[in-house]
């Protein structure tokens, strides 16, 4: 530790550099605590009053010794108020501002005593730096605090104060930063009583409750970060919080937290509150602050979860239950809302519980399942709990019972009646089957709930046997319905079939004998065509051993003896899928249709064939029972081997279908088999029909093919006509109106409308009045309809890309900023806020100020900080060679802006279209008044709710028209003036943010220069400086390459410009 007098000795040298010469001897001994300094009565004097009134009270003529171990700050900071007032620079800070500000007003160092004194650097610091941000806010504030009362009674901290709550509502509500809640931290590392003054004058600006919350959760997790883990479940847990005295401070710290609550009970999340709520027990704070923190936590149970009641039930080790009284405090408070917002009758309620009641009585339950497992948990306490819930909030207890035999199995000294009480809570009629089962085996539960169980499930397996017997016995009954329906449809349907067959085989009887009996058998050549004969040559063209019957093409019927025919054994496969197909092409439309297949007639063909008695064993066949032919589709019939598939065999032309078949439609059927030649020729007629519309659908396939080649080769050579005549330079216009289907009118770039031809190519319905099109240059014919964006005065109003300037590059302008913020980007980001007010935002807002100001940039930081579309317009670029190309892209502006909205337009140098009207002489002029009326037009027709938003620049507003100017069009005028000492110095620091500066730059030097100059200039200082030093091949700035730069960009003119001075 330094000794007074080496103290003494470091205090004499450093202030001896103060003073201009040795040869003046010190006349005053300042004591500051056990520090002296040497010094100068003149000096000290000449600033400080309070100095010059203990100096005329000294009764000492030569030395005069004064105590000022009173001073704010100490012997470090009045060495920096003797400085000043030596003229010695030293840099103020938001560290040292506060305590400076006290030390003047301590000293009497204030304006009125000498002017530009320290009292009054230090209040432009502290309006002008420090209290433009919520660091330096903040900052300032924090170093008040071992500066109070003098701080409080010159209105530092207040100023600090409202600084603060500004700043933060501000943040809160429009994010500069990412995160965006990186504003709270900033709060936490105030002192509580600072921090609940930021509060209450949050509360009183209007902040949302949302706001105050997170600064009061940031604020606590910060301030008692051992016993308060976040929202996020993450945080330390100290077993032991400290002595007596820390413990005591943090509960006077955590019931002032409290205090600061906002009403609302919903504002802060369920676990925090839970968090707060054990430090509260844990600290042993008042009751009335644990009350208010167990009612906002019944206010929103039906959030919570298991682990948050277990956060209020176990010590920071978690190894022992801590406080059971207020989580039984906390669901009996939501028993009570939930009871009391319900309809109920006399005990029981008209409607279930809530699905809120529901969820929290879930939780409960597996909360009680977590803590039954201790051996500390008295029964009372366990059954406390669980009968808050009501029975009806649920639905079956398997949860609960959970619980209780944890509870059980955790305890297992207690006798039948404790275990009876512990059961008590659940109801075993409630209980699923699985828990039941459960139930009735679990040795750990009373004989009593085990025969409600068991007595139940008999009951319930009862009820269900006896359900499933009847609904057995009246399936099975139906069942035997069916099947004696079904059986006796079958039963009927034979016998028909049977009696059919009968009648057919005695009618064939018949025939025979009478046939024999006529003599008729002798020859082949004398027989009369019958039904069969006529069958047997159609199924003769159909046999597919017909071409392969060699042995059998010269025999006839007369030489085979019948009577004892040589018996042979031929294995014959009838496949008739050809004839099916024929069938299917010759019946009609789709339906069902009774196909009658004599198999007979099969066997006697083949046998006439081959002149052997022969024995089919299997043949191809399908179930002919309605079969379904689609006349579009042919039917391909199944292969099956013969069974169900027996047919009715020999049917006659004249025999009728059983009753029990579908109704024949074709008629085809009934003549192939019994209709002679003629149906054969038919046949043969009608193929041939079809193979000559065939090969006549084949023609015209190969001319229709020729015809798409010879169109194809018309289109390719319109699409080369029309690429030539496009090739040929074009003129853009602007279509007006249609005249008739293949004419319009066009007004060209030149000025003058045309009657068009219009091309056949051209889509008209694109043909609407304004739109931009392509004409021939030579012709004039409209060859194309083209979009906005294809003309070269539209393609300069295409959307600009997003700036990446932000408010922190542009130095100082802080007025402007808040100003442009509040006419633009507020209006863009948060329109409700104005409609609540009942006011319309600005509609458009003028940028004035001399060149180099920032106008431009501070327009790129606005659109940079909103998700607006930025289109930058200069006004020189409104002004076209041909007339109407003007006031055509000040309408294009405006709709380009429409159709991207939210939109900023920016237009540039606006003084170039919009100065005051006069009596034109030129065309020229003219046209720039056109310009402005059609500027003022689409100002006038803005829409408030588009989102669309106006700003103009220029360097001459005396010059602009006073209808633009007028309120409802350019409802804010924001001035930029040049810098003052407090934006230059602000200006610099943003331009030599990233430069490597030497140690002997002072800045201030050029800041503190009566020269006026913008903020451009002063970059372009800085970048000549750095240009020198470059120059110089140095990687350090030094003072001189700032000197060069300021010689080389401020020249003092002999005389200003009139509009500047």
């Amino acid at each position: 530790m330094a000794t007074p007098n080496n103290r003494l000795s470091l205090a004499m040298e450093r202030t001896g550099q103060w003073v201009f010469s040795q040869d003046i001897p010190t006349d005053i001994i300042v004591e500051v605590g056990e520090t002296t300094f040497s010094l100068h009565k003149f000096m000290l004097v000449a600033k400080s009053n309070y100095i010059r009134k203990l100096i005329l009270e000294s009764n000492e003529n030569e030395v005069t010794r004064i105590d000022l171990s009173d001073v704010p700050g100490g012997p470090a900071i009045f060495e920096k108020t003797a400085k000043f007032c030596y003229g010695v620079n030293f840099e103020i800070t938001v560290n040292n501002v506060a305590v400076l500000r006290c030390a003047a007003e301590f000293l009497q160092m204030t304006d009125q005593y000498c002017e530009n004194n320290l009292s009054g650097r230090t209040e432009e610091f502290l309006t002008q730096v420090a209290f433009f941000t919520l660091t330096g806010a903040v900052t300032v504030l924090k170093s008040c605090r071992n500066l109070l009362p003098y701080a409080d009674d010159i209105n530092v901290v207040k100023r600090c104060v409202e600084a603060v709550s500004a700043k933060a509502c501000s943040e809160a509500n429009f994010p500069s930063c990412s995160p965006p809640n990186w504003w709270t931290e900033e709060l936490a590392v105030l002192d509580i009583d600072f921090f609940s003054r930021v509060v209450d004058a949050m509360k009183q600006r209007g902040a949302r409750t949302l706001t105050v919350a997170a600064a009061l959760i940031t604020y606590t997790e910060r301030a008692l970060r051992d016993l308060v883990r976040d929202h996020t479940g993450n945080g330390i847990r100290s077993s032991d919080p400290g002595d007596s005295d820390s413990r005591s401070k943090q509960r006077k710290l955590l019931e002032s937290i409290v205090d600061l609550f906002p009403s609302e009970k919903a504002a802060f999340p369920i676990h925090f509150l839970c968090c707060i709520l054990r430090c509260a027990i844990y600290l042993r704070s008042s009751t009335a602050c644990k009350t208010e923190l167990e009612k906002r936590i019944s206010a929103i149970l039906e959030h919570v979860t298991f682990d948050d009641l277990l956060v209020l039930s176990f010590t920071y080790d978690g190894e022992r239950l801590f406080d059971l009284e207020s989580v039984r405090r906390v669901i009996s408070g939501f028993a009570e809302n939930q009871k009391s917002n319900a309809v109920y009758t006399t005990s029981e309620c008209k409607e279930p519980c809530s699905a809120a009641m529901q969820r929290v009585a879930k939780t409960v339950d597996a909360y009680l399942a977590e803590i039954a497992a201790h051996g500390d948990l008295s029964i009372s306490k366990f059954n406390g709990i669980a009968i808050l819930i009501p029975k009806s909030a649920r639905k079956v207890d398997d949860d609960i019972y959970r619980a209780v035999d944890i509870y059980l199995k955790a305890h297992p000294k207690l006798d039948e009646i404790e275990r009876e009480k512990v059961c008590s809570v659940m109801d075993p009629l409630k209980l699923s089957y699985e828990a039941r089962l459960h139930a009735s085996q679990n040795k750990r539960l009373p004989v009593q709930i085990v025969l409600h169980a068991l007595y139940y499930d008999q009951l319930r397996l009862r009820s269900g046997a006896e359900e499933r017997e009847v609904a057995t016995e009246k399936n099975e009954l139906h069942m035997d319905v069916s099947l004696v329906r079904e059986n006796e449809e079958l039963r009927t349907e034979l016998l028909k079939m049977k009696m059919y067959i009968s009648d057919l085989q005695n009618k064939n009887v018949n025939n025979a004998e009478s046939t024999h009996g006529n003599g008729t058998t002798s020859s082949g050549s004398t027989k009369k065509a019958t039904f069969f004969s006529s069958v047997s040559k159609t199924l003769g063209r159909l046999n597919p051993f017909r071409n392969g019957s060699k042995d059998t093409t010269h025999l006839e019927d007369g030489n085979v003896d019948l009577s004892k025919p040589r018996r042979r054994r031929v294995k014959a496969q009838v496949q008739y899928e050809n004839f099916f197909s024929s069938l299917t092409r010759q019946l009609g439309p789709f339906g069902h249709y009774t196909v009658f297949f004599p198999l007979n007639i099969i066997k006697t063909q083949i046998e006439k064939k081959h002149q052997q008695q022969i024995e089919i064993i299997s043949f191809y066949s399908i179930p002919f029972h309605s079969i379904p032919i689609s006349h579009s589709k042919p039917y391909s019939p199944k292969v099956s081997s013969m069974g169900s598939s027996a047919m009715v065999l020999d049917p006659k032309p004249s025999s009728e279908p059983p009753p029990s078949f579908p109704a024949i439609k074709s008629d085809y059927l009934q003549g192939s088999f019994g209709g002679g030649e003629t149906d054969e020729d038919d046949l043969y007629s009608r193929l041939k029909s079809l193979q000559r519309q065939l090969e006549f659908i084949d023609i015209q396939e190969e001319y229709v093919k020729d015809e798409q080649k010879n169109l194809k080769r018309e289109l390719l050579r319109a699409q080369e006509e029309v690429k030539r005549i496009q090739s040929v330079p074009l003129v853009i216009g602007q279509f007006m109106e249609m005249v008739d289907q293949n004419n319009g009118i066009v007004g060209s770039t030149t000025g003058s409308n045309y009657y068009v031809r219009i091309l056949s190519t051209i889509n008209r319905e694109l043909l609407k009045p304004s739109a931009s099109v392509a004409l021939h240059r030579h012709s004039n014919a409209l060859v194309d309809v083209l979009p906005p964006e294809a003309d070269s005065s539209i393609s300069l109003l295409s959307q600009s890309e997003k700036p990446d300037v932000t408010y922190n590059d542009i130095g100082g302008c802080d007025i402007q900023k808040q100003e442009i913020r509040e006419a633009v980007e507020l209006p863009l980001t948060h329109h409700e806020l104005y409609k609540q007010i009942g006011i319309d935002p600005p509609r458009g807002v003028l940028l004035y100020g001399p060149p180099g100001t920032g106008k431009t940039m501070l327009a790129k930081a606005v659109a940079n900080h909103t998700t607006a579309a930025f289109i930058r317009v200069v006004g020189s670029e409104f002004v076209q060679k041909y007339l109407g190309e003007g006031p055509r892209m000040v309408r294009d502006v405006f709709r380009l802006a429409k159709e991207n909205a939210p939109a900023i337009i920016f237009i540039d140098e606006v003084d170039a279209i919009a100065t005051a009207r006069f009596d034109a002489q030129t065309g020229a002029d003219r046209e720039v008044q056109r310009i402005l009326m059609e500027l003022l037009n689409q100002m006038d027709g803005f829409d408030q709710t588009v989102n669309v938003k106006v700003i103009m620049a220029t360097n001459r507003a005396d010059t602009l028209d006073p209808a633009l100017l007028r309120p409802g069009r350019l409802d804010r005028k924001i001035e930029f003036p040049l810098p003052d000492r407090r934006q230059k110095r602000l200006v610099f620091q943003v331009c030599t943010a990233k430069m490597n500066l030497g140690d002997e730059v002072d800045l201030e030097d050029y800041v503190s220069r009566p020269d006026k100059i913008s903020a451009a200039e002063i970059a372009a200082i800085c970048q000549e400086a750095g240009m020198h030093a470059v120059r110089k091949n140095r990687y350090v700035i030094l003072p001189k390459d700032f000197e060069k730069g300021y010689r080389t960009n401020v020249k003092k003119p002999d005389t200003d410009f009139e509009f500047y001075k």
